[in-house]
C-alpha cells in the first residue's frame, strides 16, 4: 500500500540511526517471501521483511499496543507525591 511504502521509505533513511541506537528493524505483512524480495530491492531497503500469511505478527502487536495504551492510560491518571 502507499502508507506501508511510505513507512518503509522512512524506516530505510533513518536505519543507520536505528542502528546506533542498538534497534533492529524488520517489517513484517501478509504478502509472500517473493512479493517481498522484489519490494525489497526495488525500495532498498537495508532490514529484512518477513511474511506472515496468517496476520499472526499483526495480532500480537495490536495486542501490546492495547496493552501499552492501557497501561499509560492508568498511570497517568494517578497522582504521585514528591
Amino acid at each position: 500500500t502507499p502508507g506501508c511504502t511510505t513507512e518503509g521509505a522512512a524506516f530505510r533513511d533513518l536505519h543507520a540511526a536505528f542502528r546506533k541506537a542498538g534497534a533492529v528493524v524488520v517489517g513484517a505483512s501478509r504478502d509472500s517471501l517473493k512479493s517481498h524480495e522484489n519490494f525489497k530491492a526495488k525500495m532498498a531497503f537495508p532490514f529484512e521483511l518477513v511474511s506472515d500469511p496468517g496476520g499472526t505478527l499483526e495480532i500480537g502487536a495490536r495486542a501490546f499496543a492495547s496493552a501499552l495504551r492501557d497501561f499509560f492510560r492508568s498511570t497517568s491518571s494517578r497522582e504521585t507525591t514528591p
